[in-house]
């Protein structure tokens, strides 16, 4: 359930990106999908953190609120894959990701749209 925090779930080819801004600060997933040989970014962020039609144009999905859920680490998919922590919530405090810090390291100046801009001129 994701009530108290929004999970981004977002392409391996920009989540590795998030997460070398993010570090530690995030409690981060991969999920990874044997059936379909991909990998899957999770970001624990605080609610509204991003943006969901920044996430959504990116191959994104945002999972939030009290209907929505996602595997708990560790756990094996049914595809033959697993969702396992990258930054565990000790690391990061128990706390998900803060709007601050996704503002500073994130969707600032050089944030998101430079970050996707980089990223996608390779898978565009």
């Amino acid at each position: 359930m994701t009530s108290r925090f929004d999970v981004v779930d977002l392409p391996g080819w920009i989540g590795a990106e998030l997460h070398g801004k993010l570090i530690t600060r995030c409690p981060t997933a991969t999920a990874g999908y044997a059936a379909r040989q991909s990998r899957r970014w999770q970001f624990i962020v605080e609610t509204g953190a991003l943006s969901i039609n920044e996430m959504e144009w990116v191959g994104g999905v945002v999972h939030s609120g009290p209907d929505d859920w996602i595997a708990a680490s560790p756990t094996r998919t049914e595809e033959g894959g697993r969702v396992g922590w990258i930054v565990d919530p000790v690391t990061a405090h128990w706390q998900p990701c803060s709007a601050a810090v996704v503002v500073d390291r994130v969707t600032g100046p050089k944030g998101i749209t430079s970050t996707i801009a980089n990223v996608t001129e390779g898978h565009g």
